[in-house]
């Protein structure tokens, strides 16, 4: 399916379900008059026209699940006749596992509003995924039946699913990506930690890819890497293997029950045994050769992310012997740990002597060209004269718990520089600061930056925290209470890099999201990779069937910038618009971009 015609059925099916949601408002509407609706003749009668041309599935059910009525819509979904299904028990219908909840909802005599998402099997053994509103209705003898409202969502979950897919899977081999496979890296570790085995991550190396694609054509290298996916999968897929393809010519396979070092040396061996024969494929006949680092559990590391790096740094070892090369990660190698141990000292002095500095960069509205906002981002620069980049000591920062102080410090800049471009009458309509999720899991978090704001005099409406997808998939109350309380503030909630994640159209119902911004790894590939520009497209959608912002991060390029705009996209940052400046150097580009505007 092209792009266009992509978005255009996603477009029309985000369309069609928010009519059936209005539609089953307006029959809730009518079913809260319950008394006048079950005593009174000519009311049954507009209920039941009513009910029978809605597009939603209706039903009334007893206490013990037995359907009293049902219109013709919900017969059509299973696909049995109104006569087959009126009498029946809706747990004929509901998956076993599913229906703990609606037994539970059935036994109470009053239900207010409740909404459940549920699977629904048809006669033919399809599936469907549905919505149950339900509520209970007083009938005029004293007894209490439960009326439902059913609507039917299956087309926008296989929407949500396809995103999901997409973010989760590496498009060109179909394995799991850097991401999917570390989750469940990490899984499988939180598994074994407690027993007495060996884990251990394989790094593999095509060596000389970018010789290949050089002399070959990309076309041929991304055969190469399907053709070296399927080898693979055809020598190491076990229970206990896990492969993935975290970077251009790089795999993973990941061995989570491991007797012995010796196991994991010979199946290095059987993998450079695996690229003995060439690849022959069209007119081609090529020799690819592979090096690998390798890592174990626990002995470099207790993380996924520890041992994907220990093993990277035998890769390079391993590299540097040359092709089919092969090394074990050494205590050697991991010394660089104690330069994050230095750092981390060298960070908690930078907060005392003032190293960090608030740099800002503007966000532009497409339809406008006005400036909609900035987003502040922290730099370091230390006594020295060098200068930390936060990828080097953001992860540190979060790990030793110096995040609170550094991201209240930042808060609180922000803020007074906000305050000081009010003053002078520079309209800045929002800042976006980042919250990491350890700055969430603070309990005081939400007085914190309530304190931050009445000491500043700021109002917070003008200000937007920006989260990563993670923190909010793990549900964590704390992290929940604190965004509750943050949108009772008027704080805006922006999902950063959304796409890369595990996109929920759920959390961002549950949480009051108010932006979504694109990852610039899709933006990067527009014009270059179909696969980005449905993503593109489909976070787009999405986000605007649910009224949201739609931000696009990393833009440089007019191409970039003509894309988004044609598909409406809201706003866009990156380079195009302008880099990330000091408050000074800030303060002259939004007065010079002011000028501009009104001449």
């Amino acid at each position: 399916m092209s792009a266009k015609k992509d978005q255009q059925t996603l477009e029309n099916e985000i369309a069609l379900l928010r009519q059936k949601l209005s539609e089953a408002e307006d029959i809730l509407r009518v079913i809260r008059v319950q008394e006048q609706i079950f005593t009174s003749k000519d009311a049954d009668y507009l209920y039941r026209i009513l009910v029978e041309t809605m597009n939603e599935g209706a039903l009334t059910l007893s206490h013990d699940g037995t359907i009293l009525y049902s219109n013709n819509q919900f017969a059509d979904l299973v696909q049995y006749s109104i006569a087959a299904v009126v009498g029946s028990s809706i747990y004929q219908y509901i998956p076993a596992d599913e229906t703990a909840t609606i037994k539970r909802m059935l036994r109470k005599k009053l239900i207010k509003g409740i909404q459940l998402e549920l699977t629904l099997n048809s006669k033919d053994d399809s599936i469907r995924r549905v919505f149950f509103s339900m509520r209970s209705l007083l009938l005029e003898k004293g007894h209490w039946v439960c009326g439902i409202i059913v609507t039917d969502i299956t087309h926008y979950k296989e929407i949500e699913y396809r995103i999901q897919y997409l973010a989760t899977h590496d498009q060109l081999t179909g394995l799991p990506n850097r991401l999917n496979l570390m989750n469940k890296i990490s899984c499988a570790l939180e598994t074994v930690k407690d027993q007495a085995v060996l884990s251990a991550i394989i790094l593999i190396n095509v060596d000389k890819f970018n010789d290949i694609n050089d002399a070959f054509g990309r076309e041929v290298g991304d055969k190469i890497l399907q053709i070296t996916t399927k080898r693979l999968l055809h020598k190491f897929n076990s229970a206990d293997t896990l492969i993935g393809r975290i970077a251009g010519d790089e795999f993973i396979i990941f061995v989570s029950d491991v007797n012995a070092r010796q196991i994991i040396k010979t199946m290095t061996e059987n993998i450079l045994r695996t690229f003995r024969s060439p690849y022959i494929f069209d007119e081609y006949n090529i020799q690819i050769t592979v090096s690998m680092g390798i890592s174990l559990f626990p002995e470099n590391g207790n993380t996924a992310e520890e041992l994907l790096r220990a093993a990277n740094f035998a890769l390079q070892c391993a590299k540097k012997d040359g092709p089919k090369s092969v090394f074990f990660c050494t205590p050697q190698l991991i010394h660089s740990e104690n330069s994050r141990i230095l750092l981390e000292e060298e960070l908690k002095r930078a907060l005392i002597h003032n190293e960090f500095h608030c740099y800002y960069q503007p966000k532009m509205n497409l339809k406008t060209g006005t400036i909609s906002g900035l987003e502040v981002l922290i730099r370091w620069h230390r006594e020295d004269g060098k200068t930390i980049l936060p990828s080097e000591f953001i992860p540190i920062a979060e790990k030793t718990g110096l995040i609170n102080p550094i991201g209240e410090w930042v808060l609180e800049n922000a803020c007074k520089n906000y305050a000081k471009w009010s003053l002078a009458g520079i309209q800045v309509p929002h800042i976006s600061v980042n919250l990491s999720a350890v700055q969430l899991r603070q309990v005081d978090i939400v007085d914190r930056v309530q304190e931050v704001f009445r000491e500043t005099k700021v109002d917070p409406q003008n200000f937007e925290f920006e989260l990563t997808e993670s923190i909010l998939i793990g549900n964590i109350p704390v992290v929940t209470e604190a965004l509750a309380g943050f949108k009772k503030l008027n704080i805006r909630l922006s999902i950063d890099d959304f796409g890369m994640g595990y996109s929920s159209f759920g959390y961002l119902k549950r949480f009051k999201i108010d932006t979504l911004k694109i990852d610039q790894s899709f933006i990067t590939n527009i014009g270059r990779d179909k696969n980005s520009e449905s993503i593109i497209l489909a976070i787009i959608s999405l986000g605007h069937s649910l009224e949201l912002s739609i931000v696009a991060e990393g833009v440089a390029s007019k191409a970039q910038v003509e894309f988004l705009r044609k598909h409406k996209c809201d706003f866009i940052q990156g380079f195009y618009v302008g880099s990330a400046l000091p408050y000074a150097e800030m303060t002259t580009y939004l007065e010079k971009f002011s000028d501009r505007k009104t001449r």
